[in-house]
């Protein structure tokens, strides 16, 4: 069974759940640029124009108990980055502003590391620093990397290669973060890579099953056969 949860004749989308499962935050243009709402999975509780601001934004990832929101914030002169907004005070904080564009935050588990993207190197690559000081940083990727998305008990993290092969990399986290030579899981037909609003995969909590968009398998088109001298096919009449 499916349920429509928004309505408005705008553009709604990017959704997140919140961590306990009873609201969604999502995107919309509704009143002019792509601000947070929220709304009631049960669609009984209204709407709510959650944050508000002269940017672009777009949710990635709530902290385990709710109190971040984690959003790619594009509109400040620094083209996309990553912000932090805690949901009691709603008073943001750039986390990663650069001259770079840097996208889709998701933290760990415990909150303690932040997976990213960023193009620096000119390519997308996934990266994880500590969260909130960003006093260490790591690379993951080494062939281009976007949509990172940690494994529940965070020691797995998971990424879409540029080749769209899904990759997972095992990983540590205490006493520092540590992470193990990505390997590819399986190869995906994603429609789009590197867009710094949009996922195309979720993966379950243990990390043993994935939701995928996918593309379909290209099919040649029909072709179309042009036959000259068509009289000459035709079986000759005796006389």
């Amino acid at each position: 069974m499916t349920t429509r949860l928004t309505s408005d004749p705008l553009h709604d989308a990017g959704a997140i759940w919140w961590p306990d499962g009873t609201r969604i935050l999502f995107r919309s243009n509704r009143v002019g640029l792509n601000n947070l709402f929220a709304k009631g999975a049960d669609d009984v509780r209204p709407e709510e124009l959650f944050f508000e601001s002269l940017s672009q934004k777009a949710p990635t990832h709530f902290s385990r108990d709710g109190s971040h929101v984690i959003f790619t914030n594009s509109g400040g002169g620094t083209s996309f980055d990553v912000w932090d907004l805690p949901t009691e005070s709603r008073l943001p904080r750039a986390i990663l502003q650069t001259a770079f564009n840097e996208y889709q935050g998701v933290l760990s588990p415990d909150g303690r590391f932040l997976a990213y993207v960023s193009e620096e190197t000119g390519v997308p690559q996934v990266y994880v620093q500590s969260f909130p000081n960003g006093e260490q940083r790591t690379q993951v990727s080494s062939q281009g990397g976007t949509e990172p998305r940690w494994r529940q008990d965070g020691f797995e993290l998971f990424f879409l290669r540029a080749d769209r092969m899904m990759m997972a990399a095992t990983v540590t986290l205490a006493p520092t973060f540590k992470a193990e030579e990505p390997k590819p899981l399986f190869q995906t037909r994603v429609p789009v890579l590197a867009n710094p609003f949009r996922w195309h995969y979720d993966v379950s909590p243990d990390g043993e099953r994935f939701l995928v968009n996918t593309a379909p398998a290209f099919v040649p088109p029909p072709a179309i056969h042009v036959v000259l001298d068509w009289r000459a096919l035709l079986p000759r009449r005796e006389n």
